[in-house]
């Protein structure tokens, strides 16, 4: 039963680490759209 406990711990820590690589590559896909169109205009 304890087992199973910090089974399911490790897993929330998992998924939390997920979350937060998630959210740098969307940022960091976000900075590179905006350079894209930075250079599609010409000024």
């Amino acid at each position: 039963e304890r087992e199973r406990e910090r089974e399911r711990e490790s897993e929330t820590g998992r998924v939390a680490q997920l979350e937060r690589e998630n959210r740098q590559l969307k940022r960091r896909l976000e900075e590179a759209m905006r350079l894209v169109q930075e250079q599609q205009m010409p000024f």
